[in-house]
Parts: structure tokens; sequence; C-alpha cells
């Protein structure tokens, strides 16, 4: 028998009276089986339209498990950490198997070769099951169990894979090595998600496909490269890491174990060198002009000693911008300090617009100014920005 329902609802239904097997672009499950036909009665799921959305619900980005490579290629919505799960999609198969894989059967198919698992364990992802009793949702390394094996059940759907927020940060790369780029089995391939913060490694996420049964996290590593500056000698820590404690890849036609583990240190260094590159390259395009004032100025711009430790407690180099006039008086200068935090965000052509609106008090209002004198109101000052084509 075959089934094609076009509602969730009607698939779950059909899934808890009878095994069936789930069929969606089917560029995994036929080749998967030896047998002469599927042996189970067919769901195809590929008419359930809610399985191709891809939205934004309670912090999560809901990827629905029936979305294709290409509608991933195709997806402009997507921030610059799903680059790394674009180039893996242009890597698949080819382009007809592209346009019918299924992100989901990916996932379910569970080969230690599947290439958008070592994209989604740097997404930190989970998955959404469906079935008539409910939902379950679990992380994505739990989910899969071991090659070919999931925590899928036989009345339930892998309907949907969900990225926290907190983890669509920074940039993304993908790399893997084949006997050639298209139709081929990985030997080895890398996923990193890296977050740069004034040039230091906010946070990086790195994964290894087909050196194991399933696909790795190499957290120890992460760890050892966040805090690191993108300056510092990255590739000896990268080339002198243990990997076998994560990985233990197979003997076969497409490489030894020896092998694989020898291309995956190169791998990573690659991935993670593309990533960083990506950064510098955003910022090579971007031309950012910075306006600064008019404001207070540091001679009229006096403050506490509580206000002065609050800067200290943010950097012990803030105390650059203050001149000390007693024990608990203190002199700011606000526009060094802001051109200061510009610099460091990398804007490098700042204008500063003269003027103390303290001491002018025939072109701005001062709210220090109207205090100092008594007055009721101090009025507002609007600054405007007009761009000359």
């Amino acid at each position: 028998m075959y089934y094609r329902p076009n509602k969730i609802n009607d698939a779950l239904n059909s899934l808890s009276k009878q095994k069936l097997t789930i069929a969606a672009g089917c560029t995994d499950l036929l080749p998967s089986t030896q047998e002469d036909n599927l042996g189970n009665d067919i769901l195809d799921v590929s008419g359930i339209k809610s399985l191709r959305n891809i939205t934004f619900e309670n912090g999560f980005r809901k990827i629905g498990s029936g979305v294709t490579w290409t509608d991933l290629v195709e997806n402009n919505d997507l921030p610059k950490c799903y680059d790394m799960l674009k180039e893996c999609s242009l890597q698949i198969g080819s382009r007809q198997i592209q346009n019918l894989g299924t992100i989901g059967g990916n996932l379910c198919n569970a080969s230690p070769a599947a290439d958008g698992v070592p994209c989604l364990l740097s997404l930190d992802a989970s998955i959404e099951l469906l079935s008539v009793n409910g939902k379950r949702v679990l992380k994505l390394e739990d989910f899969i169990k071991g090659s070919r094996k999931t925590e899928l059940q036989n009345d339930e759907i892998l309907s949907a894979i969900l990225i926290p927020k907190e983890a669509e940060l920074g940039n993304s790369s993908f790399l893997k090595l084949g006997a050639r780029k298209y139709l081929v089995i990985s030997i080895a391939m890398i996923a990193c998600k890296l977050n740069l913060k004034k040039d230091i490694i906010s946070d990086i996420a790195i994964s290894i496909g087909s050196c194991s049964a399933v696909a790795k996290r190499i957290t120890l590593l992460e760890n050892l490269l966040i805090g690191k500056s993108i300056k510092d000698e990255l590739t000896t820590i990268i080339l002198n890491f243990n990997y076998e404690k994560y990985l233990s890849p197979i003997n076969d036609i497409r490489g030894t174990n020896l092998y694989r583990l020898q291309v995956s240190k190169v791998l990573v260094k690659d991935t993670i060198i593309n990533t960083i590159n990506k950064f510098k390259e955003m910022n090579s395009e971007v031309k950012i002009i910075a306006s600064v004032g008019p404001c207070i100025e540091k001679e009229s711009y006096e403050v506490g000693k509580d206000f002065f430790e609050d800067f200290l407690k943010e950097s012990e180099n803030n105390k650059n911008y203050f001149e000390r006039l007693s024990e608990l008086k203190f002199l700011f200068n606000i526009r060094g300090y802001v051109n200061n935090k510009l610099k460091e965000c990398g804007v490098s052509e700042i204008d500063n617009v003269k003027g103390n609106t303290f001491n002018d008090s025939d072109n701005f209002f001062s709210y220090r100014r109207a205090k100092k004198l008594g007055k009721p109101d101090y009025g507002r000052c609007i600054s405007t920005i007009c761009l000359k084509t």
C-alpha cells in the first residue's frame, strides 16, 4: 500500500495503526535498501507542506524535516551561521539529489557520513518528533545512537530541526574530503561555527563527520580556542590536539583510519581559517564612518567617585578617561571614551564635531547647565546626519 497524506495529523494516524516505511525524497531510502522492494507499506510525507517551512518560533529557528538541500541554499533569510549548512548542501550528491533530498531524511538515515549532521551539531540542534501521543524533543546527539540507528519510534515522524537563537551568532564554514567533489561518500568532513569579539574567539563549535560511527563535537578543542586571538598561533593548537580521544575512524576502500585522523586535523585548521577569513572579508567590504558630538567636554563634565568606579569595573584602562580633581571628584572625557569604543569595534574613520554643549548656550541645550542654573527645564538637542549622493 502507498499513502500520501497532505496533513501531518493524517500521517500520524496512519503510523499509529500499522508499521509503515516513511519516504520523502528517497535519495537515501532507495539506495540503502538491499531487497527488491522496501518491505513495508509506504507513507510518503512529501505532500505535507508544513514540513517544508522554515520559521522562527519561541526562541528557535524551526526547519521542517521536509526542507530540501536546495531550499536551504536558496533561503536568503538565514544568518551567516548557516553558511556551513548551505556549503554542505551544495556538495551533497548531484543537483537532482539536492532538489529531492531532505534534511530530515539525512538525519533519519543516520549514516556516519551524513553530511548535514556535523553542521547541525555545530548549531546545537534539537530534533522534534511527533506521534498521536504528543511531541518529543531530543538533542541531535541523543537522537542518533549509532550507524543507521536512531531514537525514532515506529509511530513517530521527525517533524523539525530546532536551532536555538543563541546559536545563531557568528559565521561558519564546511569542508569535506572525498575522491571527487560530487556524488561521493566523504573520507572526512568538518563543520565550524565561530564568533569573534575584537579579534578574540568568543564562541566556537567544531564537528567532525565520517570519522566515527556518529559525527562528534570536539568540545575540548573548542574550549582551548575560546579566548584566543586570531592573531595567535592557532595552527599549533589545532594540529597538536589529540583527536583520537573523540574519533574512531575505520579502514575502508576510501582511506585508512590513520589517514582519516591526519586529514581531519588539516581540515579542522582549514575550516577555522576559512571562517576567520569570512569575518575579515566582511570587515573589508563594509565601510563605517562614525560621527561623534557635539557633547559635553571633559572640562565641564564633573562626576563623583561612584561613577568613576563603575567604569573601572568594566575595564581598568577606563581610568585614562578620567582626571582626578579630589578624592571624590573627577572630570570625565566622554568623547575620548566613545572614540575608543568605536575603534575597538573596527571603526577607523571617526568624525568629531566640535562643540561643548555645556558652555555654548547659544547653540545647545544642556541638562547639566540647566540644573546648575536652577532652571525648570533644559530643552532637547537633535542631531542629524545627511548623506550627499
